[in-house]
């Protein structure tokens, strides 16, 4: 069984080792010829002497010899000989040590990161629609003059208690004063119509009164005073206009 095996194995390693030693003499040959040819030109060039070029000499012994070619068809068979009949295939060493290539390398996917966004909330908002400042803080004007729409609703600069509602002819005329957390405190005057009660419970979505010209105006706006521990802060760094 063993002998019938190995006599088609050695029959394909000779017929092949006859067909590539054929097809490399060959193709060495058509390439040494040129480049002969070439060296010889080039000791050509040298001075003409009666004896043979040294040059010519050497190299030429080299590529009319038989051997040559078949030095290096020999070994070419016998590698393509030795890998084509045991069907191994060639595989280079892996940096890891292991030569097999069909290691399962494990891959780790690090999803990027998603972008975080912050968002940030004023303490207090602007209590009206506003269209500009008519009049800022100052001494002797211990609040802000926001121009608004007639009759466009006002909130509150953040949710509090209504502690006082004060219905004037003179001075700042109708006016709502809120209580806030943090000993915070605001008054809205020159209102129009009032739609809360002192004691009532107001948010930043309440509509506490409406911008009106009541007591002492030249027009439609809203006169605010914010106090923080009783004492009147100027309200452009907390609304932020």
């Amino acid at each position: 069984m063993i002998r019938s095996i190995r006599e088609p194995l050695l029959q394909r390693l000779v017929s092949g080792i006859f067909l590539v030693r054929r097809g490399l003499s060959r193709w060495v040959g058509e390439r040494f010829v040129p480049i002969s040819r070439s060296l010889l030109s080039v000791a050509d060039l040298w001075p003409k002497t009666r004896k043979s070029n040294p040059l010519s000499k050497l190299v030429r012994p080299w590529f009319e010899h038989q051997w040559v070619h078949g030095i290096v068809g020999v070994h070419l068979v016998l590698l393509l000989a030795l890998f084509g009949v045991t069907g191994s295939p060639v595989s280079a060493e892996f940096p890891s040590g292991s030569g097999d290539a069909s290691s399962e390398v494990e891959v780790s996917v690090v999803a990027a990161p998603k972008a975080v966004v912050i968002t940030t909330k004023r303490q207090f908002q602007m209590p009206v629609e506003l269209t500009s400042v008519s009049q800022g803080f100052y001494r002797y004007h211990p609040g802000v003059d926001l121009r608004a729409p007639l009759r466009s609703g006002v909130q509150p600069i953040t949710e509090g208690v209504v502690r006082e509602v004060i219905y004037g002819r003179w001075g700042y005329g109708q006016a709502v004063v809120v209580e806030h957390a943090g000993g915070y405190s605001s008054m809205y005057a020159h209102v129009g119509r009032i739609f809360v009660e002192p004691g009532s419970d107001v948010d930043r979505e309440s509509v506490i009164a409406e911008v009106g010209t009541t007591g002492y105006s030249t027009g439609p706006h809203l006169h605010l005073e914010i106090y923080e521990d009783g004492n009147a802060i100027n309200p452009k760094p907390l609304l932020g206009y």
